[in-house]
C-alpha cells in the first residue's frame, strides 16, 4: 500500500477484515497478506486518529465455481449465461478447451459468453487468476447446417453438408428419412 502516515499504523483491513500480517515500511508504505475470509471492497489503514479508507476496491479473487448455464445446447455464435461464484476477474471462458468467442462478466454470479465456431460438446471452463472452474455437466454444441449443394438429385447423389457443430453427429435426414 502506498500512501502517507502509515507510521504508528495498528492494523490494516481489507473491506473490513483485519489482515493477520502486515508491516509498516515506511511513512508512505505498508505491506500486507490479504486474510482469509477478506471480501472485495476498500483496504483500511487503522491509526489511533481513525481508519483511512482506499479510495478505489481491491478485488479478492477466489476460485470460481460454476453451478449451471443455460441454454444447455446451442448453437456456434449463441450467447450462453453461467451462474455461479468467482467470476469477478475472469480471464478465459472457454468450451471444451476451445476459447469463447467473447464473454462478459455481468457480476461476481453470472457471466455470458458466446460458443466460439470450433467449439465441440463438453465442458464449459472459466479462469480467473485464483483457478479455473469446470462445469459439472457438458455443453453440446447444436448443429447448424448452413448450406448443401447441390440443391436436388436422385436417390444416391452425394450431397455435400456445410455449417458448424457436425463433429459427433450421429445421421443426416433428407425429409426424415
Amino acid at each position: 500500500l502506498t500512501g502517507t502516515g502509515f507510521l504508528g499504523a495498528t492494523g490494516v483491513t481489507f473491506n473490513g477484515t483485519a489482515a493477520t500480517t502486515f508491516t509498516v515500511d515506511t511513512n508512505t508504505q505498508i505491506s500486507a497478506t490479504v486474510p482469509a475470509g477478506a471480501t472485495t471492497g476498500k483496504i483500511g489503514v487503522v491509526k489511533a486518529a481513525g481508519t483511512a479508507l482506499s479510495s478505489t476496491d481491491f478485488t479478492v479473487s477466489v476460485t470460481p465455481t460454476i453451478t449451471s448455464f443455460t441454454p444447455a445446447s446451442a448453437t456456434v455464435g449463441t450467447e450462453v449465461t453461467l451462474t455461479g461464484s468467482g467470476f469477478a476477474g475472469t480471464t478465459a471462458v472457454k468450451f471444451n478447451g476451445v476459447a469463447a468467442t467473447s464473454f462478459t462478466v455481468d457480476s461476481n454470479t453470472q457471466l455470458r459468453a458466446t460458443v466460439p465456431a470450433a467449439a465441440t460438446d463438453g465442458k464449459i471452463s472459466v479462469t480467473n487468476p485464483a483457478g479455473t472452474a469446470t462445469s459439472l455437466t457438458d455443453f453440446l454444441v447444436a448443429a447448424s447446417l448452413t448450406s448443401f449443394t447441390p440443391s436436388s438429385g436422385i436417390v444416391g447423389t452425394n450431397v455435400p453438408l456445410t455449417g458448424t457443430g457436425f463433429l459427433g453427429a450421429t445421421g443426416v435426414t433428407f425429409n426424415g428419412t
